[in-house]
This record gives C-alpha cells, structure tokens and sequence, in this order.
C-alpha cells in the first residue's frame, strides 16, 4: 500500500515535469498513469495526494493557484479567529459578537487546516470541501465587515 502511493506520487511528478504548464488536464490522472508511472502491477492507480494531484493535472501554474488560494484562505480564517478573539476580550458586552460567528469562524478554520492535512493523503483538489470551506470563510468575513465598522465607529466616537 505504502509503495504504492509512491509510485503514484512519482507518477504526479513525472506528469508534472512533463507538462509543467497545464498538466495533463483535469480529471485525466487515472488515465494517464500507465504512461507516466515507475511501475506497473497491471491497474491505474488515484494519486492519494490533493497536493500532487493537482500538480500532475494542472501543472505548476495551476498548482501555485491553487496553493495560494487554500494559503490566503488560511491566513483568512486565522485572522478572522484572531480578530474575533481580540474583540471578545475587549468587549465590555460579549454580546458584540453572535456566537454563530465565533463558531463558524473558528469551524472554517478547522476545516481548512483538516483539508490540508488530509489532502496529504486523499485527492480531493477538485472536490468540494474545499470551496465550501471558502465560501463559507467568505461568508463570516462579509458579516463580520458590519460588526467591524460598529466598533470602529464607537471608538472613533471616544477618541473624539
């Protein structure tokens, strides 16, 4: 089993650096695997990696899209984290904030961080656990916006 994701694997790089602009095309790993892998035990194999499947099926222009895409979408979530927990503790009133923020912001990043350990050993590139967990970081970003202005208002108010 484990020999067997590094044959997979070394079939990803292989298609990669042969492909290095586009790939070999969506969903065409499977089909190409005979062609580019180091062994064959008679089957195609899945990649078993986010991360080298879409570098074999985009090419390193689409693997550096896709890598910045799910790095911004963490450095989102953390941040919204942040901010929500710094608000928390400066808050006189608790109540500033629903906790359906709390949670969600604190669920997408868990989610993110659980795509990109496991996309480590699952392909999942172009499933959609992934642009879920972007939507739904878009969204507590959109509502945290109102919430933000409020207290940025007030303290401007204070300051004045």
């Amino acid at each position: 089993s484990a020999m067997g994701r590094i044959y997979a694997w070394q079939a990803a790089w292989n298609m990669a650096l042969s492909n290095p602009i586009s790939g070999v095309g969506l969903n065409n790993f499977y089909v190409n695997y005979y062609f580019y892998s180091p062994h064959w035990d008679g089957k195609n194999h899945a990649v078993h990696s986010t991360w080298l499947g879409v570098l074999a099926e985009t090419g390193f222009v689409g693997f550096v899209a896709f890598a910045t895409m799910v790095i911004r979408l963490l450095i989102n979530n953390i941040l919204q984290v942040k901010i929500i927990n710094q608000l928390l503790d400066d808050a006189k009133d608790a109540s500033i904030i629903a906790p359906a923020y709390v949670v969600s912001a604190q669920a997408t990043l868990a989610g993110v961080i659980g795509v990109m350990v496991s996309g480590t050993f699952l392909t999942q590139g172009f499933t959609w656990p992934i642009y879920i967990l972007f939507a739904l970081s878009m969204a507590v970003t959109t509502n945290l916006q109102p919430i933000l202005q409020k207290i940025a208002a007030k303290s401007d108010v204070n300051d004045a």
